[in-house]
């Protein structure tokens, strides 16, 4: 194929190798945080924006996050893979500046004429193999941002819908949130009708209907993906017209299946962490399946909280405790409401001539007595009926929730289990589990 570009693109494409070498070490080390920054994400909309409990608040959601943590993985593999090409093909551009003959097949040693004439036919001189390499190089650099792109636009998307969800479920009825999905759904299949609509209709007949629907081609792609439509597009189509069909529809296969797999993979897995299954790879047959008494999690205990860690639903200090009193913190998640809805949600007014400091403070009162009359605190088969509340914001990972000091006269040497629970908001007879937690006290 003919190399139309002119002169000054094809000298600045010879210059261009260092920058991409520069740009996918820079891409590789920011993008390694992505997946840590897609959990946190993800885990601060579970806990301060849903209401619901367990796995069925929040299905949209999850399957969301499944696409974008298999594309935060995606990224810098793809970045690392282009740099380890990359600088290989550095690599061999110094040693053909060393030995610019390249490879000299009559001088290799140990083989026949038989051998020396196939390799030659195979690997071809030294010079054609760093061009197609340089090529690939760039290819895959190329790659690389169609994927930013689209994670860029997809991360956009969601946003946008969930943000109008929440509000719309804030202060709208629920119906209004199903429109509002359903016009997303509309926005992403209207461009793929109105192609196959206007290859019938006559323009010199219907000029305002083909006008129309160029309109919706060109301007629904960027409501759904602001901002990055264009470059994405371009990117799209490079690789679409210049790429055999065959090799290209091979590719964009083996992506999707990778994406696909990855992303129903962590769906599975993030359901059952949410359904307090302890899901693990090992081949151990009889090890406990789930989050309960019978497990310990570091997440559970103030001193073993990882680095940037999850705050547990139930903490207390470590697993071994003693003296006369155990600090217990509940994680106030946004779930809890459905509950306190119920049983709080008639609040006295207080007066207006009351000072506003004494009236926050008096608010905020009636708040801690709402969670201490519904917080059930049991050691053991033992409950605590006169456990009052106040609220902290963890020191550790800023999560919002409350606390209390339960006395320690009543706990057994050895091990104990804390549990606390809720009165369900659908059934006032039954409790709604908030969290449990095994611990070993070596007394006063």
């Amino acid at each position: 194929m003919e190399d139309v570009r002119p002169d000054w693109l094809k000298s600045l494409a010879e210059k261009t190798w260092n920058l991409e070498l520069l740009i996918s070490g820079a891409a590789t080390y920011f993008a390694s945080y992505l997946p840590e920054l897609t959990d946190k994400a993800f885990f601060y909309f579970l806990d301060n924006f849903t209401s619901a409990a367990a796995a069925d608040r929040s299905k949209l959601p999850i399957l969301a996050y499944s696409f974008l943590k298999i594309i935060a993985y995606l990224l810098p593999l793809t970045f690392i893979v282009h740099f380890i090409m990359r600088a290989f093909w550095a690599s061999l551009v110094g040693v053909h500046t060393v030995y610019p003959q390249g490879i000299v097949y009559d001088r290799l040693p140990g083989q026949k004429a038989f051998s020396k004439e196939l390799y030659a036919k195979k690997f071809g001189a030294l010079a054609n193999y760093i061009l197609r390499l340089d090529k690939l190089c760039n290819q895959v650099f190329g790659f690389a941002f169609v994927i930013v792109l689209f994670a860029v636009g997809l991360s956009m998307i969601y946003l946008i819908l969930f943000g109008l969800l929440l509000l719309s479920r804030t202060y709208f009825p629920n119906f209004v949130s199903d429109s509002i999905l359903l016009f997303f759904m509309l926005l992403a299949i209207l461009p793929a009708f109105a192609q196959q609509f206007a290859d019938r209709i006559n323009p010199e007949k219907y000029p305002r209907v083909v006008s129309t629907l160029k309109y919706l081609l060109m301007l629904l792609p960027k409501m759904m993906f602001p901002l990055i439509f264009t470059p994405f597009t371009y990117l799209s189509m490079i690789f679409s017209t210049n790429v055999s069909k065959r090799k290209f529809y091979m590719v964009l296969f083996g992506v999707m299946t990778l994406v696909m797999t990855g992303a129903f993979f962590n769906l599975f897995v993030t359901v059952s962490k949410l359904k307090k299954a302890d899901f693990h790879f090992g081949a151990q047959k009889h090890w406990g399946e789930y989050e309960n008494r019978y497990t310990t999690h570091a997440e559970s205990y103030e001193d073993q909280l990882p680095e940037n860690g999850r705050t547990g639903s139930v903490m207390v200090p470590s697993e071994m405790v003693s003296g006369p009193l155990l600090k217990v913190f509940v994680s106030y998640t946004k779930s809890f409401d459905d509950v306190l809805n119920v049983y709080c949600g008639q609040q006295p007014e207080l007066s207006d001539s009351i000072p506003k400091i004494r009236r926050r403070a008096m608010q905020d009162s009636l708040k801690s007595v709402c969670f201490t009359n519904n917080l059930q605190v049991m050691i053991n088969d033992s409950s605590f009926q006169t456990t009052e509340w106040v609220f902290q914001r963890h020191a550790i990972t800023g999560a919002p929730g409350v606390i209390t000091y339960l006395p320690t006269q009543r706990f057994k040497t050895g091990k104990n289990v804390l549990t606390v629970q809720l009165p369900s908001a659908a059934k006032r007879d039954s409790l709604f589990f908030v969290g449990e937690v095994p611990f070993w006290f070596g007394g006063e």
